[in-house]
């Protein structure tokens, strides 16, 4: 895992010329929402991966619960999210793919907070 999340940690990050009003929200308010919705408790910087395994409440069988959390590095570019590809988009990860509410407190954000989470992680 040590090797990987070292792998991880020396990918390059996206371009980061692009233009904020691509991003759907306020990107420095979503910042601050990536710690106290306690996504950083997961994801943690620099790499905003993760060594453990968490119940992110994705499934509804809690049997299938524990996941290692990838790295929101270059999420933005990516087409499908979760380990088996099935959320279309980044919102979808969070209010159509969390029926239980234990992704982080995704759950309990506002649509305009939600917009301003998604795009502090598409700058990452």
């Amino acid at each position: 895992m040590e090797r990987v999340v070292a792998f991880l940690r020396s990918l390059p990050s996206p371009d980061p010329l692009r233009r904020e009003e691509d991003l759907g929200g306020d990107a420095h308010r979503g910042e601050e929402l990536f710690r106290s919705a306690s996504c950083a408790h997961c994801h943690p910087p620099p790499a905003y991966a993760s060594k453990g395994t968490y119940d992110v409440g994705t499934s509804g069988d809690p049997r299938e619960a524990e996941y290692n959390p990838p790295s929101l590095k270059g999420a933005r570019d990516r087409f499908r999210y979760l380990h088996d590809g099935r959320a279309t988009s980044l919102r979808a990860v969070f209010r159509e793919q969390n029926p239980r509410g234990l992704h982080g407190k995704a759950s309990e954000l506002s649509d305009a907070e939600l917009a301003d989470l998604i795009a502090f992680v598409k700058t990452l």
